[in-house]
C-alpha cells in the first residue's frame, strides 16, 4: 500500500522556496525577444534557464552539456525546419523539450538524445518522419546511452532510408543503452520497401515494416501508450506478356511482412501497462500482367525478441492513470491539471525540483520525481474518471523570474493500491512573461 500525506495548501504542493530557482529566461521571437533564433539563445545561457520560442518555425538546435529548458510558447507547436540533438546532460541536470514538431526529411534521426548522465524530459512533441518512399530519417527519436529519458503525449513516427538493396524503415523509437519511459505515447515504425528489380538481380519482395519500438541493453517502460510495426512493403509487378506471364526470372513478389510493435534484443527489458501493442499490416503482394497475385506479406508480431529470452518483456496488469498539465504557468494565475483513473480513485501529486528514474514494482510504474517528494491529496476521481484541478500558482520570490517542478500523480484504488501515473515538467514564469 502506498500512503500521502494531505496537505491543505496547494501552494505547498510545488514547494516553491525549498530549492534554487532557476535562473534567467530568454525569449526567441514575438513579444520581448533576446535572440533571432534557439541556437543563438542557448550560447548565452547557463544551467537552470528557460528558453521560451514565441516564432511559429525555427531551426533545429543542439543542447549539449546544458541543464535548460527550451518550451514552444507559440498557440501551436513551434514547428522544426531541422532536428533536435540533446548530449552531455550532466548527472543532477534536466535538460527539457516542450511543445515543438518535426517532419522534415533528413538523414538520420529527428530527435537524438545520447550520451546524458543527466535527465531528459520531452513533452507535447511530435517527431513524424515525412510519408514518402524515398524518405531519409532512420528513427522518430534516437536515444542512446542515457541515463533517464521520458516522453509525455509525445508522438514519434520513423522513416526509411535509400540502400543499394532498396528502402529499409527506421523505428518509431530507437532506444539502446538508456533506461527510458514513454508515458501517454504513440510510436509508429517506419514501412518497409517497395520490391524491386536489381540490375542483373532477381526480382525482390517487398521489405519488412520496421517496429514502433526497438529496445537494446536498455530498461524502457510503457504506460498509456501505443506502438505499432510499419506497413510492410508493395511486392513487385512483373511478368512477361501473356499469355506466358511467368518465367523463372521473371515475376510478381511477394509484399513485405508488417513490423513488430515492440523489438527487443539482447539485453533489452520492456515494462507494458495498458498499452495497445499492434503489428503493421503486411504489404499487397505484386500481380503479373495475367493478373496472377504474389502473397500479401504477414502482419506483424506485437512483440519480438532476438538473442534474449521471453522474460525479457513483461505485462504490467493495471489501468493506466494520467496526468494532463501544461509546460508553462504564469505567477498569480492557476495551472489547470487534469488526472484521469478509476471513478473513487484516490489523486495525489507529487512535486519535486529534481528528476529521476526509478522502477518502482509496487506502483507498477517508473516514477520520474527524484525522492523524497513533496506528497499532497488532491481528491477523488469522480464519474466519468476525470478530476480537474486548479492550482494556484504564487508569487516567486523576490527578483526570481521562474522555477520549476517535476510532476507526477499517483491513484489509489478502493482496495488501497498505488498506481504510479503520467508525469510533466511545470516551468513557473513571473506575469511579466
Amino acid at each position: 500500500m502506498f500512503y500521502l500525506r494531505r496537505s491543505a495548501c496547494l501552494a505547498i504542493v510545488l514547494g516553491l522556496g525549498a530549492s534554487p530557482a532557476w535562473a534567467g529566461v530568454w525569449v526567441v521571437g514575438g513579444a520581448q525577444s533576446t535572440h533571432a533564433d534557439v541556437t543563438s539563445a542557448l550560447a548565452s545561457s547557463v544551467d537552470g534557464d528557460v528558453i521560451l520560442v514565441r516564432d511559429p518555425a525555427v531551426a533545429g538546435f543542439v543542447i549539449d552539456g546544458k541543464s535548460v529548458s527550451v518550451v514552444g510558447d507559440a498557440p501551436a507547436l513551434v514547428q522544426l525546419s531541422s532536428p533536435v540533438e540533446i548530449k552531455n546532460v550532466s548527472a543532477g541536470g534536466t535538460a527539457a523539450l516542450a511543445h515543438f514538431a518535426c517532419s522534415t526529411d533528413v538523414s538520420g534521426a529527428l530527435f537524438y538524445v545520447h550520451d546524458n548522465a543527466g535527465s531528459v524530459r520531452v513533452q507535447d512533441c511530435q517527431f513524424l518522419s515525412p510519408l514518402g518512399p524515398f524518405v531519409n530519417v532512420t528513427s522518430g527519436a534516437r536515444c542512446e546511452n542515457n541515463a533517464d529519458v521520458a516522453f509525455v503525449r509525445t508522438e514519434l513516427r520513423g522513416g526509411s532510408y535509400f540502400t543499394l538493396f532498396g528502402t529499409v524503415g527506421g523505428p518509431g523509437a530507437r532506444v539502446s543503452n538508456s533506461s527510458a519511459a514513454f508515458y501517454d505515447c504513440n510510436l509508429l515504425g517506419g514501412n518497409g520497401s517497395s520490391g524491386y528489380w536489381p540490375s542483373g538481380g532477381f526480382p525482390q519482395s517487398g521489405g519488412g515494416g520496421r517496429p514502433g519500438l526497438y529496445g537494446a541493453n536498455s530498461t524502457i517502460f510503457l504506460s498509456g501508450s501505443t506502438s505499432t510495426g510499419g506497413t510492410g512493403g508493395q511486392g513487385l509487378s512483373a511478368g512477361l506478356p501473356p499469355p506466358q506471364c511467368f518465367s523463372p526470372y521473371v515475376y510478381p513478389t511477394m509484399g513485405g511482412p508488417g513490423g513488430p510493435a515492440i523489438e527487443l534484443w539482447s539485453g533489452g527489458l520492456a515494462r507494458v501497462r495498458d498499452s495497445a501493442l499492434v503489428g503493421g499490416t503486411g504489404g499487397v503482394g505484386g500481380v503479373d500482367p495475367c493478373n496472377n497475385a504474389a502473397g500479401d506479406g504477414a502482419s506483424g508480431p506485437s512483440y519480438v525478441s532476438y538473442l534474449g529470452a521471453p522474460p525479457n518483456y513483461t505485462a504490467i496488469p493495471s489501468a493506466a492513470r494520467r496526468l494532463v498539465a501544461p509546460a508553462l504557468a504564469r505567477v498569480s494565475m492557476a495551472a489547470p491539471l487534469s488526472f484521469y483513473g478509476i471513478p473513487g480513485d484516490r489523486v495525489y501529486l507529487l512535486s519535486k525540483a529534481n528528476a529521476a528514474h526509478n522502477w518502482h514494482a509496487s506502483l507498477g510504474a517508473t516514477l520520474l520525481v527524484q525522492s523524497p517528494f513533496r506528497r499532497n491529496f488532491l481528491g477523488l476521481v469522480p464519474i466519468g474518471g476525470r478530476l480537474d484541478v486548479l492550482l494556484p500558482i504564487p508569487a516567486l520570490p523576490a527578483g526570481v523570474l521562474e522555477d520549476h517542478r517535476h510532476l507526477q500523480c499517483v491513484l489509489v484504488d478502493a482496495g488501497g493500491v498505488g498506481h504510479g501515473g503520467s508525469n510533466a515538467l511545470l516551468t513557473l514564469l513571473d506575469p511579466s512573461y
